[in-house]
């Protein structure tokens, strides 16, 4: 059975990161400036702020694609006047990672929720992984908070 991971990024050149958790009252999950370091040999080239959905709040990934979709909609909707605000400047999207240790099917969407996805006015990116070894997952935990 596939497991998602759901969060709203918004990102530019220039962003505030602290400005941005402010004037939504929001604490990022994630959070970075731009020229931090990625890596030994690299540098972010964006900021970016994130906030992560969990299931059920204990930090655990959603068994329901849509489930995860409809709390992110529930969190951001009263929120939407600021969000347009940064959709001007920054890019805006919905992150969903995928971690399927199946080949083929995949997550089935309402109407309802699509239409609910589509008043955010946000881009939506799947990031399709497939199941990995515990071990492997540990040798490349930073596979998801790219």
């Amino acid at each position: 059975m596939p497991t998602y991971t759901i969060s709203q990024r918004i990102e530019s050149q220039d962003l505030d990161v602290a400005q941005v958790t402010n004037e939504l009252g929001i604490q990022p999950t994630q959070s970075r400036r731009k020229g931090d370091r990625r890596s030994e040999n690299s540098v972010w080239e964006k900021a970016l702020w994130e906030i992560e959905i969990f299931s059920d709040g204990d930090r655990s990934e959603w068994e329901s694609l849509e489930a995860g979709l409809e709390e992110l909609v529930r969190l951001l909707t009263p929120h939407l006047p600021t969000l347009k605000k940064y959709k001007k400047s920054c890019e805006i999207y919905l992150w969903c990672g995928v971690f399927d240790p199946s080949f083929g099917g995949g997550p089935r969407l309402s109407a309802e929720t699509l239409s609910k996805l589509s008043a955010l006015g946000a881009p939506v990116l799947f990031a399709i992984y497939p199941e990995m070894s515990k071990s492997e997952e540990e040798a490349d935990s930073s596979l998801r908070s790219e």
